[in-house]
């Protein structure tokens, strides 16, 4: 081992680290561009509720949660695919629905009272994410 004035880098061997990563073009590009307009996205959520009562309240809140299921999960698809006018950013690009992405289902059941009621909601939604894609000839 030499001494530490010894070791140092020299012109050949590229420098320190830190310069060569400040001299490496692909990363430089791909930040700047992203810098200049990331990507932006929203969570467009609908609630989804099933309510049963009399004797087969839990089969009939189920049964109701499971049809309005799909119809909210649609609703909240067609949300995040529409073009995005209340965001920050002006999105020139498409945008993408990401999910679907479900909560937990919770209950609330009384078959005590008279008559028995069940209710059971969760919500289910999509992430909308919009590349707002620069004009790259400016």
């Amino acid at each position: 081992m030499g001494r530490k004035s010894d070791r140092k880098a020299t012109e050949e061997d590229g420098g320190k680290k830190k310069n060569r990563k400040e001299r490496s073009t692909g990363i430089a590009q791909l930040m700047a561009a992203v810098q200049g307009c990331p990507p932006v996205s929203e969570l467009h959520f609908e609630w989804v509720v099933g309510n049963g009562i009399g004797d087969d309240a839990v089969h009939d809140a189920q049964q109701a949660y499971s049809r309005a299921l799909v119809v909210r999960k649609e609703r909240a698809e067609r949300a995040a695919r529409a073009p995005a006018t209340g965001w920050a950013r002006n999105c020139k690009g498409e945008t993408q629905a990401v999910g679907p992405f479900h909560g937990r289902q919770h209950w609330d059941m009384d078959l005590d009272a008279d008559p028995p009621r069940a209710t059971t909601w969760s919500w289910v939604g999509f992430i909308g994410l919009c590349d707002c894609s620069p004009d790259l000839d400016a």
